[in-house]
């Protein structure tokens, strides 16, 4: 079991040119406004991996990209340059959901790579929350020089809507999502013999007993045909929990190695209070591969 899932923020570079640049643009079809002022870049554009996308609204865990190819203008310094970034995803009332300082002060010797390609991938994932507004900012500045370029975008964040959610009335959550090995899924196709978590965070309303909670956790998984691939009763036991640790994340793990099955196989995860009646299920329909 595990407790923490962070955002992740990622950068890469590839390969420019100098000069002094002017520039500004809007893509109409996503809103990602872009303005140069001494660096300049001859496309910035949003992607799911390799592939262009012209939409806003992600799945809670999806990663998307931000890509700046042929980044020019920067001042050379024994060929190399030295580029800065910096990255602030701010919410609806102005909270700062993540940022970072400098994506590339590591770099301090700079970079030798042209045209220049300039990167950042953003994981929709805790500290935000499904059902919300953010706002992207991306600023690249010149470390020997005075250029800078600035992007900005508005997107929005749902939540995974294959799982079917039931549960007690005092309790809540925030986001219920599966993880594979590395990267959020989104589908309902997943593999055999691969780990897989469902993740639950933010639960509330289970009884605090000075600053403990005990639950349990069940995970069973039926076929189309009723057959049991998995039937896992209480995966805790008699293990107690701070509050904090569950309100923050707790999930339960799954590999199906099973090779007799019809799909859709249907995995449930059930949590309750063993001192009150809070409950909460997740249901989801999985097509294992």
């Amino acid at each position: 079991m595990k407790f923490k899932l962070f955002l992740v923020a990622a950068v890469a570079f590839g390969l420019s040119s100098c000069g002094f640049n002017q520039s500004a643009k809007i893509d109409l079809t996503t809103g990602l406004s872009s303005k140069g002022n001494g660096l300049a870049s001859s496309d910035v554009y949003l992607s799911i991996d390799d592939k262009k996308i012209s939409r806003t609204t992600f799945t809670y865990g999806e990663v998307f990209y931000v890509n700046f190819r042929n980044v020019s203008g920067f001042v050379k310094e024994n060929g190399n340059v030295f580029p800065g970034m910096e990255i602030l995803i701010l919410g609806k009332s102005g909270d700062t959901a993540m940022y970072y300082k400098d994506m590339y002060a590591d770099k301090t010797n700079g970079v030798d790579v042209y045209p220049l390609y300039l990167y950042t991938n953003i994981t929709v994932a805790k500290p935000m929350n499904s059902d919300k507004a953010y706002k992207l900012y991306v600023n690249i500045w010149d470390k020997k020089g005075t250029g800078t370029f600035k992007a900005e975008m508005d997107f929005n964040v749902i939540a995974n809507e294959n799982f079917k959610i039931e549960k007690s009335k005092q309790v809540s959550v925030n986001d219920i999502y599966l993880f594979g090995e590395k990267r959020a899924i989104l589908d309902k196709d997943i593999k055999l013999n691969e780990k897989y978590y469902i993740f639950f965070e933010g639960l509330k309303g289970f009884k605090d007993d000075a600053g403990k909670v005990s639950v349990g956790m069940s995970v069973n998984a039926t076929d189309k045909t009723g057959y049991v691939l998995v039937n896992a009763p209480d995966l805790f036991g008699d293990e107690e929990f701070d509050m904090t640790a569950l309100e923050e994340q707790i999930s339960a793990n799954i590999t199906f190695t099973e090779t007799k099955f019809t799909n859709p196989v249907t995995c449930e995860v059930v949590i309750w209070d063993k001192k009150s009646d809070a409950k909460i299920k997740a249901l989801i329909d999985l097509e294992l591969k």
